[in-house]
């Protein structure tokens, strides 16, 4: 996994880098920047680069048969797309190898077919995986961007077997996600010159302009993992500019909307099950059982619009989350969303401060989601009620979950407006419940003001009520609060420098509980350089950057939080290899006593051959015990194991350890894994067992407060399914949990059961 986004092993990041882009004061004065919206106005600059030559495509009544194999006469009517230009590691080289895309349509479906040629097929890398985990693989795809105005893009993917991976790319956030999941059709076939794979893709999955003239954005890619990882492409990518789906190509003779008009998608589910749970090894068994019917619907009444409802949705997850350490942190612990409901189109909600974290919504029993888009103009909205009100409350220097046991009214309002390049936005969010009312008004502004600089700003206004209750246990501060928070970015970035400084100011007060904040009331200031080497074709590597970066974090009355200082240096090689290596300097003061530190990290991995995946995660820190405020000394290290054994079975083991010392002796040490065995029948049907445990082992005699010396967790669960599409499926599954809440006691089952999970997709034309 990517070190930026790993949470179980490390202490949760500073707010600082909540967005990517940055903009300082410093670099233009008002004077200047007014002249420079001027000129770029006058002069016609707000227009995405040229994209090239348009692609037309074929038009066909007899839909091809999607099995992976290339049929005489099937793909007559297509339109030949070459795909010769290797982007990575090569700048814009002719390939090594031979592809040609296939692309042709109907009034409902998108056709896409791939002839993958390989001058020694044993090479091709393909296994059976899991949807979504197939980016290690050889694999052909296309990006679509039905608006064709370059921010964002509908990607999917198939490895030689078949395996599926779809994805968002939001170019506007530098941001890319597999999380969205849609019903579309692959198959692929390994032969002896190549592979080929078909696709058959719905036009229903996306929301376009009733304009005819508008053509989409189109790119056709495969990525061939050897020594390197080839990406090759149907149109060059200049690594001079900034955007990447602004160099998509036309995609003309795309339909307006479908000839069958208005759609709609039924999936009604079933969760069945049994639990027993206890809060400690001493206390009796709790029985639940578990009766759950529910129903989603999914209506596109034109290409426009697209509306989501569910009844008693499942919110269930079929997958554990990796387990994360809570010991010796001053931050709430964040999750992924997983649920497929708040994943249909969430990056509409998308904003330089997340505004929006679903996983706070605890158990609904009913949820609508409206999207829409026109020609310039995006609108989103989703309201559900929940069983619980959670939020997060945070200061300067902490956060935390509160839940408040009353039933709550939750809706989000998105409004995005696109004028050339210049993207502006407002969402508010609204929550109530008894005694309770939290709502946030927000504005945003991205302007790319040439190909190489962009600048972001958001304003945010929030106001809240709290119950007296909440107050009186301390959850919350104050029993009402109003405030505001901003933050603004500049960003630059060439073929081989970027440039950034960027911003947040957030008031004391300021309290958005629909959203994911650690910190609130500070300021913080962050600015950093980079330069970027591209290595030559007989260089052994292929990319190396070398950066700094300074920050500065205050808090609301204007005394330091955190000053650091850092360097990073990343390096791409051979064996599909990345090293990074960063170090620093920094003082942060907490509870007003002030500590300087120093700090290491390396983090890399490697595909030493096929189907395995190393990687490594270490780092060593002057930190905090937060506990009783004292300087320490933490170290930690994580590798991590990815192995297909043979095509059909794979396992996953990841391991993380801390170790935190004091002068007077070691504090604690924790131990975390979790390991993933499965074995895939096909593309539809896999068992897998998954062991989650956990070791805190503390040292009693050095904490100030009474504590247990040992604990210790395991989990397992067994679960098999069969998978016929993301929403039609079967899964059934065992789990149990067991505890040791001190040293020298044996492991006790705290909790065991079984459930299973039915859904079934159709559509109604």
């Amino acid at each position: 996994m990517n070190p930026e986004t790993f949470a179980y092993a490390k202490r949760l990041p500073l707010p600082g880098r909540r967005f990517i882009n940055p903009i300082s004061r410093q670099l233009n004065t008002l004077g200047v920047l007014v002249f420079r919206v001027l000129v770029l106005l006058l002069s016609g600059l707000l227009l995405f680069p040229g994209q090239g030559h348009a692609m037309d495509i074929g038009i066909t009544t007899r839909p091809p048969q999607v099995d992976g194999i290339l049929e005489a006469g099937e793909w007559d009517n297509a339109t030949a797309v070459p795909m010769n230009i290797e982007t990575e590691p090569r700048d814009n080289v002719p390939a090594e190898v031979e592809t040609t895309a296939y692309l042709m349509r109907d009034g409902e479906f998108l056709y896409v077919a791939f002839d993958a040629r390989e001058p020694n097929p044993e090479d091709i890398r393909a296994f059976l995986r899991d949807r979504d985990r197939g980016f290690g693989d050889d694999a052909v795809g296309v990006l679509l961007d039905p608006v064709g105005n370059g921010n964002l893009a509908y990607e999917f993917f198939s490895n030689p077997l078949g395996v599926q991976v779809d994805a968002i790319e939001d170019d506007l956030n530098k941001r890319e996600s597999t999380r969205w999941d849609a019903i579309w059709d692959a198959a692929g076939h390994i032969h002896d010159k190549g592979f080929v794979v078909e696709m058959a893709i719905p036009l229903n999955l996306f929301r376009t302009p009733d304009d005819p003239n508008q053509a989409w954005g189109i790119e056709l890619l495969r990525m061939r993992p050897r020594d390197f990882r080839q990406r090759i492409s149907s149109n060059p990518r200049r690594r001079n500019l900034r955007c990447h789906l602004c160099q998509m190509l036309p995609l003309e003779g795309m339909p307006v909307r479908q000839s069958a008009g208005s759609q709609v998608q039924w999936t009604p589910t079933l969760v069945i099950g049994g639990q027993k749970t206890r809060d400690d090894i001493d206390a009796a068994y709790q029985q639940t059982d578990i009766r759950d019917p529910g129903l989603d619907v999914r209506w596109t009444p034109n290409p426009q619009w697209t509306i989501n409802g569910t009844i008693n949705p499942d919110f269930s997850q079929v997958e554990a989350d990796a387990p994360q350490s809570a010991v010796n942190t001053t931050s709430a612990l964040f999750f992924q969303e997983k649920r497929p409901f708040f994943l249909e189109g969430a990056d509409e909600y998308t904003t330089p401060a997340e505004l929006l974290y679903t996983r706070l919504l605890v158990e609904p029993s009913y949820g609508l989601k409206i999207t829409g888009q026109t020609e310039t103009t995006s609108i989103a909205l989703f309201t559900a009620d929940d069983s619980a009100t959670r939020f997060i409350t945070a200061d300067s220097e902490s956060s935390s979950v509160v839940q408040w046991d009353e039933k709550s009214s939750n809706t989000v309002v998105r409004l995005r407006k696109q004028l050339g390049d210049l993207s502006l936005g407002v969402l508010g969010t609204y929550r109530s419940a008894t005694d309770y009312r939290n709502q946030v008004v927000s504005t945003d502004l991205r302007w790319n003001l040439d190909d190489h600089q962009e600048w972001r700003w958001q304003w945010m206004a929030s106001d809240a009520t709290y119950p007296e209750a909440l107050v009186n246990d301390g959850s919350v501060p104050k029993a009402s609060s109003e405030d505001t928070a901003w933050l603004a970015g500049y960003h630059f970035q060439s073929r081989n420098w970027q440039a950034w400084v960027n911003h947040e100011n957030f008031g004391e007060d300021f309290h958005a509980d629909m959203a994911f904040f650690r910190r609130t009331g500070f300021t913080n200031t962050n600015v950093g350089l980079e330069h970027r080497w591209w290595g030559e074709p007989s260089d052994f590597w292929s990319q190396v950057d070398l950066g700094g970066e300074w920050s500065l974090m205050k808090d609301a009355a204007g005394d330091p939080l955190l000053r650091e200082s850092r360097a990073n240096l990343r390096v791409s090689g051979p064996w599909q290899s990345r090293l990074r290596v960063g170090g620093g300097l920094r003082r942060q003061v907490y509870q007003s006593v002030g500590f300087d530190q120093d700090f290491l990290s390396l983090w890399g991995e490697v595909q030493p051959v096929a189907g395995l995946r190393l990687e490594i995660f270490a780092e060593t820190t002057d930190d905090i015990d937060f506990t009783a405020t004292r300087a320490g000394r933490s170290w930690a290290w994580s590798p991590e194991i990815g192995w297909n054994i043979g095509r059909h079975w794979r396992l996953d083991w990841d391991h993380y350890r801390q170790i935190f010392h004091l002068p007077a002796g070691r504090l604690f040490t924790v131990r975390l894994n979790n390991v993933r065995l499965a074995w895939r029948r096909d593309n539809r049907t896999f068992v897998r067992l998954t062991l989650q445990d956990s070791d805190v082992n503390r040292n009693t005699a050095l904490y100030l407060d009474s504590v247990s010396d040992r604990e210790t967790n395991l989990g397992v669960q067994l679960l098999y399914g069969y998978q016929l599409d993301p929403k039609t499926l079967v899964y059934v599954g065992a789990n149990t949990a067991f505890l040791a809440p001190t040293s020298g006691q044996s492991l006790h089952a705290v909790e065991s059961g079984w459930f299973a999970k039915f859904s079934y997709a159709w559509q109604n034309d």
